[in-house]
């Protein structure tokens, strides 16, 4: 084992923008010492140029393209992960960020899967390749704890990996997963907590406290005293747990596990249903537990608006 307490696994589809993001988040947020790995390819040999490869089966072209294409005013820095890691190389390094170019072996890889995964809403072909990276990633993992598939535009709250780490040092002798809330911010009227917004996906959405924006906010933008705000506002010193594979009240990533509990489960597939979903089913089979501590948070699909990546 090294000096860190974590491996935490970013693999990268696209996004490089959340990518900064996210990285600020974390290196401001944290209070365990991390080994970030981000997992990536090259977009313009691999062919994933665009933010999405989702095909959604209820929605219209020009729906979808006011979803994923409109820009966040001022925010599109950087167009590949390379160039945003060239700009922030030494930040990077005192911040024991490392960054990992896997094109080759993603060419290889797409020859023999290029189906996508299956949703409720729809295939998305990045599944795979979201995979992919992170089972690489576990491969690459040496420290006692491991967070596997953390998304590029995830962005967590003030101490969200403690309590997770404390979880799984607590139950030592128990097969758990440890979760943080997942907050997603939309333009919807508030909805009560663990209220679920998608009825028609229930088993894949779960239940979750949502950050309503004003009607104005563009793109789900969240100023970062707004977030502070609201994860003080909601923050509850209790535990909430179901089994994996039970997805009533809580999500399925990112998860803090064990890295040799992460092992012996095995690595994501490639084929079939969602290979997030069928992980947390899989987990449910063999016994593991999800356990959520209700004073870590991490925000999904919004983008911090903030001096540092102004």
């Amino acid at each position: 084992m090294t000096m860190f307490d974590c491996t935490l696994i970013i693999p990268m589809h696209s996004q490089p923008n959340h990518l900064a993001m996210a990285l600020q988040g974390l290196v401001k947020h944290s209070l365990l010492s991390h080994r970030i790995l981000v997992v990536y390819s090259r977009p313009e040999v691999q062919g994933h140029a665009t933010a999405r490869d989702f095909i959604f089966a209820k929605r219209t072209e020009a729906e979808i393209a006011s979803q994923i294409n409109t820009p966040l005013k001022g925010y599109h820095k950087y167009h590949s992960v390379q160039e945003y890691h060239e700009k922030h190389r030494d930040w990077c390094e005192e911040h024991h960020i490392e960054f990992h170019d896997v094109t080759e072996q993603a060419l290889v890889f797409e020859e023999q899967y290029k189906t996508g995964h299956i949703y409720p809403g729809g295939i998305w072909e990045g599944g795979q390749d979201t995979a992919f990276k992170d089972n690489i990633g576990l491969t690459l993992t040496d420290t006692e704890l491991i967070v596997n598939n953390w998304d590029a535009d995830f962005y967590p709250g003030p101490g969200w990996d403690a309590p997770l780490a404390h979880l799984l040092r607590h139950y030592k002798e128990k097969q758990i997963v440890a979760i943080p809330v997942h907050i997603q911010p939309y333009k919807y009227k508030i909805i009560p907590e663990w209220k679920n917004i998608f009825e028609d996906t229930r088993d894949v959405a779960c239940n979750r406290p949502v950050f309503a924006l004003p009607w104005e906010r563009d793109n789900g933008q969240v100023y970062e005293y707004e977030w502070l705000e609201f994860v003080h506002t909601w923050q509850r010193d209790e535990i909430i747990a179901e089994p994996c594979g039970l997805r009533d009240y809580l999500h399925y990533l990112p998860i803090m596990m064990r890295t040799v509990d992460a092992r012996r489960v095995g690595e994501y597939c490639y084929k079939g249903s969602g290979y997030e979903i069928e992980m947390d089913d899989r987990r449910g089979k063999m016994g593991f537990l999800k356990v959520c501590h209700r004073t870590s948070f991490i925000m999904h699909k919004g983008f911090i608006v903030d001096e540092d990546n102004a």
